[in-house]
């Protein structure tokens, strides 16, 4: 039986056997799914390469997805080994350890461009020069929110 790894804690993933899945409809770049996971098809992926930040860290997982026709599709489950502490202290609004509305420091968040945070279960923040490329490469399922910035 293969053993379940917690995706929602930093470091590396070491033994990861490969994630399968299924979808009803038509497969998207950024494909929302019940394993809560960030799965990326391969284009998603190679858009995030290119235009990730130079203090960026991410790990690709390898997933698996089964159309309703059967077809497999190659897809990418995207981690975050570490997670950046870019939030300002004195802007974010906190209820105890909850964050009720996050500021992000443009100061502490330099030279990353895609990155999730430490009390943010699967939200994941890219950058506005990310945002466009993605937009540019035609990647479909990706919805994208304002984040305040200080």
């Amino acid at each position: 039986m293969p053993q379940l790894v917690c995706l929602f804690e930093q470091g590396l993933v070491e033994e990861w056997p490969t994630l399968e899945l299924s979808i009803a409809g038509q497969p998207v770049d950024y494909l929302v799914n019940d394993a809560s996971v960030r799965l990326c098809s391969p284009r998603l992926r190679e858009v995030i390469d290119s235009n990730c930040g130079e203090h960026d860290q991410r790990q690709w997982l390898d997933a698996a997805v089964t159309t309703e026709r059967s077809q497999v599709l190659e897809y990418y489950v995207l981690h975050f080994p570490s997670l950046p502490d870019v939030l300002d202290p004195e802007q974010t609004l906190m209820n105890g350890l909850m964050v009720v509305r996050p500021v992000i420091s443009l100061r502490r968040a330099e030279g990353h461009r895609v990155f999730g945070f430490r009390w943010g279960g699967m939200g994941t923040v890219v950058a506005r020069p990310l945002k466009l490329a993605i937009e540019q490469a035609g990647c479909t399922g990706v919805g994208f929110e304002n984040i305040r910035l200080a």
